[in-house]
């Protein structure tokens, strides 16, 4: 307990780690450690619930960093050595926590479990979604690499009548054999609370839980609760957390909890109106009046819920606003976006108005998100493992969708991998929440974007959103594609234990500095910390280094100095055309147009030496011809730039040779070395063989197989 905040943590260690006792005492030290000082940070009155939600992410790291000083520790007593990630799977575990102040309730959660949040009618929520990358008996752990982006965080509005926080390991609900009946255990233990007492019910619950897990699952089951009494009580009466664990031998996450002293009913004099969760909203569209029937919850947010729905026979997607963020500045801000056709397909842009009759609120229809596209974080999170190739795809797709809508005036003001979806196969994004957007340099007013994103003079409050600020938080959103990582968080951030507003205003506000800067050293990534940006500082091609350089030491202090998103763009399509592969399998780049001796160098995963492959030489550089090679309408000035005309295919009988497939709707002309000059028709392909010039229409290149 913190002041009027309190901190609570249950953890499960993994069955299978040689350590999972201590592994899951370490979670929980961990975790109330950060979740204390965070609180004592924000548990006042004058907590800013967005400043709350921009530190998720420093939260979540500094979770798994303590965990894994902790383990590191831990295991140079046991004198076992401490180098790699292999040390951390002896201590697997989960952890799920919160924290909860008369000014938010925080919950986060890594791996299995489950937490219920039921109201004053029984209703029951879920604050965070389900454990997505858990397959059978495996879960998402403070051991596995990527931990602290799969850690899900999400801050809430504290409850303003009586409600009920339970939070459980998974030994719980394996205990039963439907999911219904294990939810139903929510509103039992409120009305258990309403009609006993709490303290009677805390000293029941050991006797509970060892009876559940008895004729359950038979695994450990650990338990700790949030109670909010009746609004109507008086100013002596207390909000309690108990938690409890069904077994002695981790007996962990015991303890006992009192929330602050305080009449509720003065926190309805903040003026803030209490969201109500909604079930199959009532949707008409603002023009015609036209019904939209509603299908299931897709998700949500501190500004609202996002519905599937139905808009003349065709899935949508609706996003409807809590009556706090339903303000009539943000429905004019939608209505202009609404009037103008989206910049480019990437964005999930505005289609029309709706009001929902069940809250009075107003919404919007847009696109629906299509399933192939999952969010950026599951990258970060190791979720998904995209190839070089696709990241490439994604940071041009990305850099060219930005160019267009800042080529209309508009700012995007919020860029960040939150907005961000990612086809893993291909590399095409989706780009959502794009009710933000606002005119560029309009007034300061509405949302400045992330923390960690925001360029330096917005942080410092020195100038509002605009096209250049854009282009700064597009640098740090492609240098988390390609380096796994900020650009700024080097020792300096490392050497800060509590990542509040004040020093990440320092950090990326006041006294920013790239890690990579040429003339100070100061700030270079730390290892055990910083190791995505480590091992892939000598992975990528040198002209696009060099653009992370100009972004971050010439463009941290002079906004017009920053990198264009034409050049972003023209930097990571030639980088495409320079991907090799090893005979590991590993993607390499060559510098185009380099001789077959001088492109030789060794793999950075094997360290084999890598051989020039084909390619194909146009007047402005190559494409080397790679089993994923595809040519588009950019390399040979014909139709839309990113429209593929042809691609790489194998010989049907002969699977040692390959050919150029023509994808377009035109002939090309295809003359051999020796002379004769061949027609090759759209759906035909031409071999790859040295020498061969192909006529592309406006552009001829040549073939180079050796």
């Amino acid at each position: 307990m913190v002041g009027e905040a309190v901190a609570v943590a249950v953890a499960d260690g993994h069955g299978s780690s040689l350590h999972a006792d201590i592994g899951a005492r370490f979670a929980i030290c961990a975790a109330l450690s950060v979740f204390t000082r965070f609180a004592h940070d924000n548990g006042g009155e004058s907590a800013d619930l967005r400043a709350i939600d921009h530190a998720n992410h420093p939260l979540r790291v500094r979770i798994v960093r303590e965990w894994r000083e902790l383990v590191r520790a831990d295991a140079r007593r046991k004198g076992r050595p401490v180098g790699g990630n292999g040390i951390y799977r002896d201590y697997g575990s989960t952890i799920l926590g919160a924290v909860a102040s008369p000014k938010f309730l925080l919950v986060g959660q890594l791996g299995d479990g489950d937490m219920l949040l039921v109201d004053v009618n029984g209703k029951i929520r879920t604050p965070l979604s389900s454990d997505t990358a858990q397959v059978g008996d495996e879960t998402e752990s403070l051991c596995l690499p990527g931990a602290e982006y799969a850690f899900g965080i999400k801050v809430l509005r504290p409850p303003q009548d009586e409600a009920l926080l339970l939070i459980a390991t998974d030994g719980y609900s394996k205990s039963y054999e439907f999911r219904s009946d294990f939810e139903k255990i929510g509103p039992d233990y409120l009305d258990r609370i309403r009609y006993d007492g709490i303290d009677k019910i805390a000293n029941r619950l050991r006797g509970y839980l060892r009876e559940i897990t008895d004729r359950g699952s038979g695994d450990d089951i650990a338990v700790a609760m949030f109670y909010w009494p009746p609004s109507g009580r008086g100013i002596g009466d207390e909000v309690q957390a108990r938690s409890e664990r069904s077994t002695d031998s981790k007996s962990v996450a015991s303890r006992l909890c009192r929330l602050w002293r305080r009449h509720l009913k003065q926190r309805a004099t903040t003026g803030k109106v209490e969201d109500v969760t909604m079930s199959k909203p009532e949707l008409r569209k603002t023009a015609d009046g036209a019904r939209l029937p509603v299908e299931e919850k897709l998700g949500e947010g501190n500004q609202g819920e996002v519905w599937r729905a139905t808009d003349g026979g065709a899935p949508v997607a609706v996003k409807i606003y809590h009556r706090h963020s339903a303000s009539e500045e943000q429905k004019k801000s939608l209505e202009r976006l609404v009037e103008r056709r989206s910049p480019a397909p990437q964005f999930l842009w505005p289609s029309a108005m709706i009001d929902n009759i069940s809250s009075g609120t107003y919404g919007y229809i847009m696109p629906l998100r299509e399933d192939r596209f999952r969010p950026f974080e599951d990258y970060m999170a190791r979720r998904i493992g995209p190839s070089m190739r696709a990241l490439l795809t994604a940071g041009a797709q990305l850099a060219r969708g930005f160019q267009r809508l800042h080529a209309e005036g508009l700012c995007y003001r919020d860029i960040s991998f939150a907005n961000i979806f990612l086809d893993p196969e291909t590399g095409d994004v989706s780009i959502c929440d794009n009710d933000n957007v606002d005119m560029s340099g309009a007034a300061p007013g509405g949302v400045l974007g992330t923390q960690r994103f925001m360029a330096p003079e917005v942080v410092r409050g020195e100038a509002p959103p605009s096209a250049d600020t854009d282009r700064y938080s597009l640098a740090v959103l492609l240098f988390y594609i390609l380096y796994g990582g900020h650009p700024l968080d080097g020792r300096r951030e490392a050497q800060i234990r509590c990542l509040d507003t004040p020093a990440m205003e320092q950090l990326y506000g006041h006294r920013p500095l790239y890690i990579w800067d040429a003339d100070d050293r100061s700030n270079r990534p730390v290892p055990g910390f910083h190791d995505n940006p480590l091992a892939f500082k000598n992975i990528w091609p040198d002209p696009l280094s060099r653009l992370f350089l100009e972004s971050f030491t010439q463009g941290l202090r002079y906004p017009k100095k920053r990198i264009r998103e034409s050049e972003w763009r023209m930097v990571l399509l030639r980088s495409i055309d320079g991907i090799c592969l090893c005979g590991c399998g590993a993607e390499n780049f060559h510098a185009a147009a380099a001789p077959p001796g001088a492109g030789e160098r060794g793999c950075w995963k094997c360290s084999r030496k890598l051989a020039l492959p084909p390619r194909i030489e146009f007047e402005d550089g190559d494409v080397l011809l790679t089993p994923n090679t595809r040519l588009f309408g950019r390399h040979v000035d014909s139709g839309d730039p990113d429209d593929a005309i042809a691609e790489i295919v194998r010989h049907p009988q002969l699977h040692d040779l390959f050919g150029l497939k023509n994808l377009s709707g035109e002939a090309w002309s295809l003359t051999g070395p020796d002379g004769p000059t061949v027609e090759v028709p759209p759906g035909k392909s031409a071999p790859i063989m040295d020498g061969n010039r192909i006529n592309f229409g406006r552009r001829t290149g040549t073939v180079r197989a050796r």
